[in-house]
């Protein structure tokens, strides 16, 4: 399942004052349109039936202590890159846990 605080690239970033600003809609105190929340729901149902289709994400929510057992991440952080069918890193992305980059 991917979490409605994922963020998918493009397409997310799009739904703020500053690309939205000629059309007559409604933003959030954060400048973020205020149908921004519904359009993710309607593209994480999406991702659910289509899987293959959505095979990249920015700044998922991962905490990689909960997928490895032998891991020596004890911080939870945002991955950035490919995923696969479940939506688990997969290929070369970039973990950020807290103020630590790996890649």
């Amino acid at each position: 399942v991917v979490s409605t605080q994922s963020t998918w690239a493009p397409i997310s970033d799009l739904f703020n004052s500053n690309f939205m600003a000629d059309i007559e809609i409604k933003f959030e105190t954060n400048g973020v349109a205020s149908i921004k929340p519904i359009l993710d729901m309607y593209l994480l149902h999406y991702c659910g039936l289509f899987r293959s289709q959505c095979n990249f994400v920015v700044a998922m929510p991962l905490c990689p202590a909960e997928h490895c057992k032998s891991t020596t991440f004890t911080k939870c952080g945002h991955y950035s890159g490919p995923v696969d069918l479940n939506f688990q890193p997969h290929g070369k992305g970039t973990l950020t846990l807290e103020d630590e980059v790996s890649k």
